[in-house]
């Protein structure tokens, strides 16, 4: 079972402050064993049925159908990656599905070339499903000193 809880972030620039609410996902950590499991069976058959989309896309480019289906599978495979906290799987679905929204919205044109990306990303996005858990986890950045003398 997935639990959310509120999450309130304020940020601050030199002209504005900024609040931003919105739910955070409880991740893996808290997921028990075969819930996890259960969630990364499901990614590997959307990712897989992605796959078949992006193939669909790459024979008939003029559809708009497998373009959506494709993004459609992308998001739903983002927020499952975000669940298991696999954040590099996460990040790399983010910008695919970026891509795949200029897509959607005619701002970047269908090429062969773009195809094969999103078909060989969807590929490693696979594999990220079958690591295993915490293989595609960020690594804390290792703050560095300031030199003596930087400006905050």
């Amino acid at each position: 079972m997935v639990i959310s809880k509120p999450f309130t972030r304020t940020r601050r620039t030199r002209t504005c402050t900024t609040t931003t609410t919105r739910r955070v996902v409880v991740g893996a950590a808290r997921l028990e064993a075969a819930d996890a499991e259960e969630l990364r069976s499901e990614l590997r058959q959307n990712l897989q049925k992605l796959q078949e989309s992006l193939l669909d896309l790459e024979s008939a480019p003029d559809e708009t159908e497998p373009l959506h289906e494709a993004f459609r599978r992308l998001h739903a495979a983002k927020g499952d990656f975000t669940m298991l906290e696999a954040e590099a799987a996460a990040g790399m679905a983010h910008h695919l599905e970026t891509l795949l929204d200029l897509l959607r919205a005619h701002r970047v044109e269908l090429e062969p070339r773009r195809v094969d990306l999103l078909l060989d990303a969807a590929g490693w996005l696979l594999r990220a499903a079958e690591a295993p858990l915490g293989a595609f986890r960020r690594s804390r950045r290792v703050r560095r000193p300031r030199p003596s003398g930087a400006r905050r």
